[in-house]
């Protein structure tokens, strides 16, 4: 959008480097993109309107801060309750929507807001960085999540941490392909990740339900192939140790749907 503009402004700095595709290609294309010709130790990811959180501590954990909101009219920053009951934890719903809750007694995040985090350079291509195949954005944060939990690693968010983010009322872009690159990008994860229980999935998302029979979400055989090479923990394993308070129904009900 800037352009020279933007050129110009950061050319003084000298640790700073703008890269740009020649098309746009959406959020997780881009992070890829930059993560591939980052030189530090550290990776940071961020939204566009956001500010930066401190790098990690630990060489295996996503680390994602506490967001504060940013009026999206007037800029006001509005800071954090100061009080760690109203700190709060990513999670998922079984049409895999992330969203958040209050931490409970067990402290591990389930999930964590794909926008902003920082990670390990070393540990993010370890882990097998972004799913090259998924389009534009969604559902790359809920995968990442799974994977790093399921493969010996650990997500934080961190209330001591503090980054600003305007939520806006609609989306400034447009998906070329339609929205159903979010449920194209679901199926992958679903199918690499969640094991049998994909299908808790599939009944909540009929469009998803649809491509994964017609097999149209592409080639994830290395995906699969990753999490083999990690030895990687099961979907179970997930539910009962990272998210025991979810609640999981039945896999194979007699009857189901809305009522």
């Amino acid at each position: 959008y800037r352009k020279d503009e933007l050129d110009r402004d950061v050319e003084h700095l000298q640790i700073v480097r703008v890269v740009r595709q020649e098309e746009r290609k959406g959020l997780i294309t881009a992070r890829l993109l930059g993560a591939s010709v980052a030189s530090g130790e550290v990776l940071t990811f961020l939204d566009a309107h956001c500010e930066y959180p401190p790098p990690p501590g630990e060489p295996t954990a996503v680390v994602s801060p506490d967001i504060a909101t940013i009026d999206l009219n007037t800029f006001e920053f509005s800071k954090p309750v100061q009080n760690g009951k109203q700190h709060s934890r990513g999670n998922f719903d079984w049409s895999l929507t992330f969203g958040w809750e209050v931490i409970p007694p067990r402290e591990k995040s389930p999930t964590f807001a794909g926008g902003l985090f920082a990670i390990s350079k070393s540990y993010f291509e370890h882990i097998g960085s972004y799913d090259d195949q998924m389009e534009i954005w969604g559902g790359e944060n809920v995968e990442m999540s799974f994977r790093v939990w399921q493969c010996g690693g650990q997500v934080e968010i961190i209330p001591c941490s503090v980054v600003g983010h305007v939520f806006r009322s609609k989306s400034p872009h447009t998906f070329p392909k339609g929205t159903q690159v979010i449920s194209r990008n679901q199926v992958r994860l679903a199918e690499v990740w969640m094991d049998d229980y994909k299908e808790i999935f599939y009944r909540r998302n009929q469009q998803a339900a649809q491509m994964a029979r017609e097999k149209t979400y592409g080639d994830i055989t290395d995906r699969r192939k990753l999490r083999e090479q990690l030895h990687c923990k099961n979907f179970t394993w997930y539910l009962q140790t990272i998210y025991p308070e979810m609640f999981v129904p039945d896999l194979t009900p007699t009857f189901y749907g809305a009522v």
